[in-house]
């Protein structure tokens, strides 16, 4: 701003005089917008991926200035699953000036400050980053994040110091997605003449869980196994005889913070130089040897030259001798291209392998199986032994020997055998390299026949051994060539049981009862027969069962076959009876046994004790006798014993069989009760009728404390008091007193 002096005189020589000092305040008391925005609109976002957001003033402000712009982080909501701060996702500012962040999230609110500066003008944009966040937790669907301006807050800004005021209400909206990409990778480095080289695998984001076992080789070997997250090595060594062809990196062997599995990556035809093998190799029989010629080996570049030759064979049944050494007499090399191998088994053959290793371990082989020394000798039948099943008696359906020849046999076939005893047909099968058969035979009659089964040569079989020579067909000693075979149905059997009911209790049996078991598969109980009648008590089916009497298990189960002990009768092993079971075609060889126990249920007994009756009153002193004769128990009578009751009271000591009345029974009844313990160990007891009411009968006094000796003077009256408590009666009478005196006629004296 600038302010300049003027003149309105039009005087040429009017001057203006010194310039003065005019003091100026400039207020911008503009209004400013606020916009929020994302550099990349509503798109959505992957999980561990970001989204820019600008949050942007219509102006700068100035000195003096401030603007809190407050955005509010939430979801659209209804029924919308929203995304959580701090779990699924954070919030972090840039750097602009005059411009500050809360960088926290407080109650959903993020807040950016834009203040004026006095040395000029502040920043008009900040920038916001939102991070995705991996939380660990299966998204059941995409979560949702909703940014605004607070319009409320922000419009009301103009009282913290903004000239004007400011207004926006943009809002950006946008989904956080589950992260389902799965890491790729890449391998590079998987070629080289050096016999060994270091290859490099590199995944397109950081994960976890990878091992060298998921490093898959064809002809090589992983080893010096390095590295995390993104980048691993290792180094690829050459197998023994080979050359890397392929390297595979197999789908999900590693996962991503997402739990992506990784793609399948894999290099092929990977061309890591190797020594070159002894080839062609030829191999010439002989007797007992073979003469083994080969091509000198040529230098491969990068790898040190062939020092030795090494051979091994293998002999069918035995297996691959170790590697053993060419002897090289003269330190050269090129002139050893053969070597003989002696001590060889005549008519069989061999497979030979040469090799040609160089100083550092590497080493190529090649391979020949020539035919060894004529073989003219026939292929025998070592052994023939039952295989399925291993027992000679048996029910089965079919049968199968194991058949071992002397040498690999060609040309065995079910027609080169006989099956004799039966209708059934023969089929072979190789069990081991050809020297090992399993000869079945099944069909026909197997399934009903009873008789012996006999495996047998045919007279025109043609197996022959690997040279062509004809089969031995002479059975060994000890050939297990006959099964015995029977199918007669087997008979089912029953179980001894005992079962129990209590005294006067009815029990009806059910078909588990009688234990029923039966080996030919489907039988099933179909009834029984009485082979002896019950010892005690009634076995009734409807009536009384009768000997041999059958009784199907569909009668069985209708619970009318029952046993009923005699009245009052029990005790273990009660009574038994004796059946058969059937399966409805054959019934059981043996017969069984159901035992009967019964247990004891009490008996109450009758009758009841008595007491003598007396003629006239019955008072205290007349001797009462307890009667027996009237007392019955069907559960045996036991040794009785007595309680005398005063009133339904029993009297102390009163136990004997005959009770005398004291003056306490004055008044009242008497009765007797009698027990004593049946024969099945139960307590029991009975009680007379109460006698009559006894009557009182006078009793003399006793004393109580005899009265001592007194003496009296001569001529002088003498005077006594008998003490209370003296004497004592028993009815509770007064008592009134006589003195007599002793040594005369008994005169009573004076009172």
């Amino acid at each position: 701003m600038s302010i300049a002096h003027a003149a309105s005189s039009t005087d040429t020589n009017y001057e203006i005089a010194d310039a003065g000092n005019v003091a100026v305040t400039v207020n911008d008391d503009d209004p400013t917008t606020v916009t929020l925005a994302s550099t990349t609109g509503n798109s959505n976002i992957a999980e561990r991926s970001s989204k820019t957001f600008t949050v942007t003033l219509g102006r700068g402000l100035v000195n003096g200035e401030s603007l809190p712009v407050p955005l509010s982080f939430g979801s659209v909501g209804n029924g919308v699953a929203g995304a959580t701060s701090g779990t699924d996702y954070t919030v972090t500012g840039g750097t602009a000036t005059g411009v500050t962040h809360s960088n926290v999230l407080d109650g959903g609110v993020y807040t950016v400050t834009f203040t004026g500066l006095e040395s000029g003008a502040t920043a008009t944009t900040a920038t916001l980053t939102l991070s995705a966040a991996i939380n660990g937790d299966a998204e059941e669907s995409d979560e949702n994040v909703f940014i605004a301006i607070n319009v409320h807050v922000l419009n009301t800004s103009s009282g913290t110091g903004l000239n004007g005021g400011a207004s926006g209400s943009s809002s950006v909206s946008f989904f956080i997605t589950e992260d389902t990409t799965a890491p790729t990778v890449d391998i590079s480095g998987l070629s080289g003449t050096s016999g060994a080289v270091t290859v490099t695998i590199t995944f397109s984001e950081a994960v976890t869980g990878f091992t060298v076992d998921d490093i898959m080789l064809t002809n090589g070997v992983a080893s010096d196994f390095t590295g995390s997250g993104t980048t691993y090595t290792a180094t690829i060594t050459l197998t023994d005889d080979s050359m890397v062809t392929s390297l595979v990196i197999a789908s999900d062997v590693a996962t991503d913070a997402a739990n992506n599995g990784n793609k399948r990556a894999s290099a092929n035809n990977a061309t890591v130089a190797r020594l070159q093998a002894p080839a062609p190799l030829t191999a010439t029989p002989d007797d007992g040897q073979v003469t083994l010629s080969w091509t000198v080996t040529a230098d491969n570049t990068g790898f040190a030259a062939a020092t030795k030759y090494r051979y091994q064979y293998l002999e069918p049944g035995v297996g691959f001798t170790d590697w053993r050494d060419v002897l090289d007499n003269d330190g050269d090399l090129s002139d050893e291209t053969s070597h003989v191998v002696t001590s060889l088994t005549n008519d069989v053959n061999h497979l030979f392998q040469v090799r040609a290793v160089n100083g550092a371990g590497n080493a190529a082989s090649t391979t020949a199986m020539p035919s060894a020394t004529s073989d003219s000798t026939a292929p025998m039948v070592t052994s023939i032994v039952r295989q399925t099943p291993s027992t000679s008696l048996t029910d089965a359906d079919s049968l199968t020997w194991r058949v071992t020849f002397s040498e690999s046999v060609t040309g065995v076939d079910g027609a080169d055998f006989t099956v004799t005893g039966s209708t059934a047909t023969a089929a072979a099968a190789d069990s081991s390299a050809g020297v090992v058969w399993d000869v079945t035979a099944s069909g026909g009659d197997l399934e009903t026949l009873e008789g012996t089964v006999t495996l047998g040569f045919a007279s025109g079989q043609d197996i022959v051994d690997t040279s062509g020579n004809a089969l031995d067909a002479t059975l060994p000693a000890g050939a297990e060539t006959a099964y015995t075979v029977d199918n007669t149905p087997d008979r089912p059997t029953g179980a001894d049981r005992t079962v129990t009911t209590k005294e006067d209790t009815a029990y009806a049996f059910t078909a588990d009862d009688f234990g029923f078991v039966d080996a030919d598969e489907g039988d099933t109980l179909a009834g029984i027969r009485i082979t002896a009648l019950e010892t005690a008590g009634a076995l009734k089916f409807s009536a009384d069962v009768t000997l041999d009497q059958v009784i199907s298990k569909a009668q069985i189960d209708t619970g009318l076959l029952t046993f009923t002990p005699a009245a009052n009768a029990n005790g273990p092993g009660y009574a038994t009876f004796g059946f058969k079971v059937s399966d409805g075609a054959l019934e059981s060889a043996a017969a069984n046994t159901i035992t009967i126990s019964v247990t004891p249920v009490n008996d109450a007994p009758t009758g009841k004790s008595t007491i003598a009756e007396f003629s006239g009153v019955l008072s205290q002193g007349d001797t009462l006798t307890a009667g027996t004769d009237a007392i019955n128990d069907v559960d045996n009578l036991g040794t009785f014993s007595y309680q005398w009751k005063r009133g339904g009271t029993a009297i102390t000591g009163a136990t004997s069989s005959t009770y005398t009345p004291v003056q306490a029974d004055v008044g009242s009844t008497i009765t007797v009760t009698v027990s004593w313990t049946d024969g099945d160990g139960t307590v029991e007891s009975v009680t007379s009728d109460p006698t009559r009411t006894l009557t009182n009968i006078n009793d003399a006094p006793t004393v109580v404390t005899m009265i001592g000796d007194q003496s009296a003077t001569e001529a002088e009256v003498f005077g006594f008091t008998v003490p209370a408590g003296t004497f004592t009666d028993s009815d509770g009478d007064d008592l009134s007193y006589t003195a007599t005196q002793a040594d005369t006629d008994s005169t009573p004296l004076p009172e």
